[in-house]
């Protein structure tokens, strides 16, 4: 790639933090002239965009950093953090709107200039639209969690501005007050929704969830190595991914008369056709071991269950 990665991620994040900023601006004044609850969830929404943006684009920069001598592993977890943090606000956000919402249809809302908070509305979530696809087209070619989650973010904004515009028309074609509310309990459903589907994201990567797809490629890759007879077993395979990146472990079993060099040779073949599989940055760590392992090892030595010995 002739562009620097880290420069995309960079200008991709700033681009979200600059039109979440504008975002802001333009729905809160959209409800300053209308007093409508939907159009607040629509700016609450964006609020919350503006902050989680800022987090994540932190920690992106953040995650960059080389491993050092505290972080031996690198930095990339905390991308994991702020995913579960813009989740975790989102979350709280919609809770609100939820009350605001219930709190107008008890009292009765207030509304004036629906014209001028209809256009207003529409206009942001067109642009909430192409940004949010650019996002997430962005993060997915770099592998990059923390911008798929802002892309997502952004483009749950902009479901929320269609609703919010689809009940302010109602309301104002029909003069029924009501729906102004009920269109922002439904918002507020949606980015609900929305907030657990983020949440789950960084539970899966926290726990480290294995993705069934890179099994499927591993196993089917290193069982054809086994058959074309470039390996004689494996067994121990376990992999998962931090902030996009693939680190794999393997214990891979050779003739207890191979010399030391023979199997690190066979080894270091094995990691560079996974590299050349999964792409240059994955990490490998792989364990010589000798076919009779289960007797070179001391009596005492327990090995560990290994999870994908049925497959």
């Amino acid at each position: 790639m002739a562009e620097n990665v880290q420069e995309i991620k960079d200008r991709a994040m700033t681009l979200s933090l600059l039109v979440a900023i504008f975002m802001i601006v333009g729905k809160f004044l959209a409800y300053w002239l209308s007093g409508s609850t939907a159009v607040l969830s629509d700016a609450l929404e964006s609020l919350v965009h503006i902050v989680a943006t800022g987090f994540s684009a932190y920690c992106v920069r953040f995650a960059s950093r080389p491993p050092d001598e505290s972080h031996l592993f690198g930095h990339g977890k905390i991308v994991t953090l702020s995913i579960g943090i813009e989740g975790g606000l989102i979350f709280v956000t919609a809770l609100y709107i939820a009350v605001k919402a219930l709190m107008a249809m008890y009292f009765g809302p207030d509304l004036h200039e629906l014209g001028i908070a209809l256009f207003l509305t529409g206009a942001f979530g067109v642009i909430n639209l192409f940004l949010g696809t650019y996002l997430v087209k962005t993060g997915r070619r770099l592998n990059a969690p923390a911008i798929i989650a802002n892309g997502k973010h952004v483009l749950t904004d902009m479901w929320t501005s269609v609703v919010v515009v689809g009940g302010l028309f109602l309301v104002w074609v029909s003069g029924v007050s009501l729906l102004d509310p009920i269109a922002a309990l439904l918002a507020a459903a949606w980015i609900l929704y929305s907030a657990m589907k983020i949440l789950k994201d960084a539970i899966q990567e926290m726990m480290d969830e294995a993705q069934p797809e890179d099994t499927e490629r591993l196993v089917t890759l290193l069982d054809s190595l086994v058959s074309k007879g470039e390996i004689h077993e494996y067994h121990q395979l376990r992999h998962r991914r931090i902030n996009g990146e693939l680190s794999i472990e393997i214990h891979l079993l050779f003739p207890d008369n191979d010399s030391v060099f023979d199997a690190h040779h066979e080894a270091t073949h094995v990691e560079q056709v996974l590299k050349e599989s999964f792409g240059q940055n994955t990490r490998i760590l792989t364990h010589i071991e000798p076919l009779t392992h289960s007797e070179a090892h001391p009596e005492e030595f327990e090995e560990g269950i290994d999870p994908l010995s049925q497959l």
